[in-house]
Formats: structure tokens, sequence, C-alpha cells
């Protein structure tokens, strides 16, 4: 388990550096079942970061089995960001909504799950759009939804994950 511990921080290294195919490896070495599904939602997005979906989504799934709310809430929503990238709304918004059910009032959960119903608001039939609760300038309920002004707001990757061999948080 210590040596499991040493090779995910040689891994946060790796990935904090932007050498994603290192923090793979050292990733893969841990294990996925190490640390409650951290391993899987570390590797998940080393790969996103490496543009490879394909590899992340079933970690981002394994990850969703963890006993701990905080890596189950960021595997859904890390995975809501990156169907958002895919344009593939809805999926992103039940994404970022199975995020917030695990672990209500984060902040940019409720943002990217605005903007992802924002952007299949067109889609819905009979205009029918879901309200957001939260009070984000306003008094809550209302239909206003953020703008995207540029690429780098679409996908906002929630950081870190809860164990003592975390090391470096990313």
């Amino acid at each position: 388990r210590a040596f499991d511990g040493l090779a995910v921080l040689a891994a946060n290294r790796d990935f904090e550096a932007g050498r994603y195919h290192e923090a793979v490896a050292a990733y893969m070495e841990a294990g996925l079942d190490s640390f409650d599904g951290v391993t899987s939602y570390d590797l998940a997005n080393a790969f996103m970061e490496m543009g490879e979906f394909t590899s992340a989504e079933p970690l981002f799934q394994a990850a969703k089995d963890s006993p701990e709310a905080r890596v189950v809430a960021s595997a859904w929503h890390n995975l809501g960001a990156a169907l958002f990238d895919l344009d593939r709304f809805e999926e992103a918004a039940q994404a970022f909504r199975s995020s917030l059910e695990v672990l209500p009032g984060r902040l940019e959960t409720i943002r990217a799950y605005e903007l992802s119903l924002e952007a299949v608001k067109p889609t819905l039939s009979g205009g029918a759009v879901e309200r957001s609760r939260a009070i984000i300038g306003g008094t809550g309920g209302e239909a206003s939804f953020f703008s995207l002004s540029r690429k780098a707001d679409r996908a906002t990757f929630v950081s870190g994950s809860v164990t003592a061999y975390r090391g470096v948080d990313h």
C-alpha cells in the first residue's frame, strides 16, 4: 500500500508537470482499485488532458463506485465537462445533475449544469426549461443562465481527490 501511495505521488507530480503519459503509467502502476476509486478518477483526468475521452469515460464510471462522496461527485462532474466539450449536452446535463445529487451546492457544478441546460434548451419539447434552485446573483429559480464566452469556460474540471496520498492537488 505504501508503494502504491508513492506511485500516486509520482503520478501527481508528472500530471502537474504536464507529463501525462508518465502520469498514466504511474497511476496504472498503483492499480485502479487503489484508494477507493481515486486512482481511477486521477487516471481519467490524465486521459482527458491527453484528449482521450474513450479511455477516460470507463474510468470516470469506475470512480463513481467510490465510497467517498467527493470522488463520486467529481467523477460525475468531470464526465459532464467532457461530454459538454463533445457537444453531448443532454448527457452532460444528466452527469452534472448526478454530481449535484451526490454533493449539492457546488457552485462550479451548478454553473456547468445550467450551461448544459441552456445548450439543450432549443431541443426541449414545449419550451420547458428546468430552473435552478440555486441562488446565484438572484433569488433562485430564475431561468437566467450563464453564457459561454470562450471554450475555456466550457469544461470546468473539478480538481483533487481525498486521500492522504494525494500530495499535489490537481
